[in-house]
This record gives structure tokens, sequence and C-alpha cells, in this order.
């Protein structure tokens, strides 16, 4: 089971075949090697274990209820919500209902994904109602209801974000601070702490970060703006300490394994920094900056091709930075590959009118 959770699913088909080998009627087995199979695409094999699995059960509800997981594996969460609805009256046991809820639950991430906040949270009640088991769920309701809160401070922090990006930081400061009267969330304290660095005005920058970290639903992002500023400062072991308590409490913080990268990078560890890399993409697999530092990571190792892998699938994660097809551009020209590399940096400049460097390299 938790090789198909996975996705492993030669090692998953092993597991069960050898399980079934030793009792052929094996309902769990049977079950899974026929989520395997369907996930596989193998319909000859799925009917096959299908007609088996049947056999085995003597439970017209129990195939049911597998065909809805099959669905639910396919990600086509509407039609096993139709499905299961179908089975409500014929099943005494619950599971059903623990299925009608997790599908809820799934349902309800979209819904939060498409920043339709009313309808996630909609489910996600339904869900948790149906199976107050599901894990997460609880955090999952409040993360959509601080959604429906941030939604309605969106059109502040968009005109703050604005002013910052123009370095009219005082007008930033203001209208972060009006955010912040109407919800007074950790984040808008690191966001105005970033206006008063911008000012030069690190005391009072570093007081609201303190504060930001005092908070009680403080996240590990407010104590990793900490770390970043100390980093800043050019506290550079200071800095490595923090980032190093963080992933150690809180192995998923990806952000902090980027900046360990960083800052071996920086004492000129590239081996040691593409270990951290790889582990901030292991948690963030779609962080851009993590696979520009891991491609110049591998380019000062010597190692051309994996460099090239990696802006290039910078690119494909984020095609609006142009960080990754300059460093490619980089790359080719001290490769001596002139005519590639003004392919590229000319590219730059149709795409990207406002970025300094691609011209600067095409004169050069």
């Amino acid at each position: 089971r938790t090789e198909f959770q996975r996705k492993r699913y030669k090692q998953a088909e092993e597991h069960y075949q050898k399980t079934l080998a030793a009792d052929a009627e094996n309902v769990p087995a049977l079950q899974g090697l026929l989520r395997v199979y369907n996930a596989l695409g193998r319909k000859a094999d799925s009917k096959k274990v299908a007609d088996q699995f049947a056999r085995a059960v003597g439970s017209d509800l129990l195939v049911q209820i597998t065909m809805g997981q099959l669905l639910e594996d396919e990600g086509k969460y509407d039609q096993a919500l139709k499905h299961y609805e179908g089975l409500k009256g014929k099943d005494d046991s619950g599971t059903v209902d623990r299925r009608l809820g997790f599908v809820h639950y799934k349902l309800g991430e979209k819904e939060n994904e498409a920043a339709r906040y009313e309808a996630a949270l909609a489910r996600f009640k339904e869900a948790r109602k149906l199976n107050p088991d599901i894990e997460g769920i609880d955090q999952s309701i409040q993360v959509v209801s601080d959604n429906i809160e941030f939604a309605a401070l969106l059109p502040i922090i968009e005109k703050a974000e604005r002013s910052f990006a123009r370095k009219d930081y005082a007008s930033a400061l203001q209208s972060y601070e009006a955010a912040y009267k109407k919800s007074p969330r950790p984040l808008l304290l690191v966001k105005m702490s970033d206006c008063y660095m911008a000012m030069g005005q690190q005391a009072r920058g570093l007081a609201l970060l303190e504060e930001a970290a005092r908070k009680p639903n403080a996240s590990v992002t407010i104590t990793e703006a900490i770390h970043t500023n100390i980093l800043k400062q050019g506290k550079v072991n200071e800095a490595e300490q923090g980032f190093r308590r963080i992933v150690t409490e809180d192995p998923s913080a990806y952000f902090s394994h980027y900046k360990l990268g960083v800052i071996a990078f920086r004492k000129k560890n590239f081996s040691g920094a593409l270990e951290h890399l790889d582990q901030a993409l292991l948690y963030n697999d779609s962080f851009t900056p993590a696979y520009l530092a891991a491609g110049v990571a591998h380019y000062q190792l010597g190692q051309r091709p994996e460099a090239r892998s990696r802006f290039e699938k910078a690119m494909s994660v984020d095609a609006r930075n142009p960080l990754a097809s300059y460093n490619l551009g980089v790359m080719q020209a001290n490769d001596r590959k002139g005519a590639e590399a003004k392919r590229i940096y000319q590219g730059l400049i149709e795409q990207y009118p406002d970025f300094p460097d691609a011209p600067y390299q095409l004169a050069y």
C-alpha cells in the first residue's frame, strides 16, 4: 500500500503478487492489485483481477466501493462523488461516508487552488462531518478561512507590492500598515519590516521581525525571514545555525534547505550546496530559485549537462523568469559556443526588454 501511495507501481505489484501467491483470495491484496493495474492502464489485467476480487469478497457493495476508489485514483472526484452517493443507502458500516468525506476533501483542495474559497470551505466542512479522521482537515478549514479573510485584503496588499517594486517604500509601508490594522497577520509585519530595512531603518525592521516571531500563530516563514535578514548582515554562521534548527524541527521547510544550499555555495562547498538544494526541491519541486542555484553549482563542479538540465527545468517551471535563460547563455559563451549564446541573449532582449544583463552580454 505504501508503495502504491508513492506511485511505485512495479514494487507495489510485486508485494501484492507475493501475498496472493500465499493466499489467492487475500482481499486487501486483490483490491490493491486492482488499483495498481488501473493506475497503469492495464485493462485486461484489471478485468481479470476484478473478477477474481468479486468472487473472493462475495459482496457487491465492496466491489462497488472499490470501483469508487479507482475513480479517485484517476482523479475523477466528481464521478466518484456521484458513485458513492448512489451507494449511501446500501452501507451500514460507514465506509461509504468515509470515502465521501475524502472526496469532498479533495474537491475542496481544488476549489481552494482556484481561489474559490467559500466553495472550498463548504467542501471541507462537509468532509469533516462525514469523516472527521481525515488527516489535516481542521488545518485545511483554518487555512481556507484565512484565505477568505486575506482575499478582502488583496487590493491593499497588491497596492503595497506595486509601491515596493517601484522603490516607494514609504507608500508601501503605509499600505501594509493599513492591511495590518484590518488583519494583524505576522506575515504583514514581515512586509513592514522589509520596508523599514529598505529605508535603512534596520533597528525598526528587526524589531518588527522579532514581534512577528512572538505571535502565537507565527509560521516557520517568520523565523526564516529573521535568519534571512541575519544572513544579509553578513552573519553567515549565525544564520546557518538558525536555518539548521528550522530544518531539524521541520524537515519540510524547503526555503531553509535552499538557504543552507546558498550558504554552502558561498563557502564554495558546491557538492554540499547541491545536497541542500535537492532537499529543497524534494519538498517543493516548483521552487525556481533552487533549480537556478543547483544549475550554477553543477556548472562550478564542471557538470555541464546537469547544469543545463537544471536551467531548462527552471525555465519550464517559471517561464517568466529570465535568469534561467541568461545562465544558459553565460554557460554557452564560456564554453565558446558563441552562436548559441547569441541566440539566447537575443531571445531574452525580445522577451524581457527591461532585463539589463542580456544586452550587456550580447555587446560583450
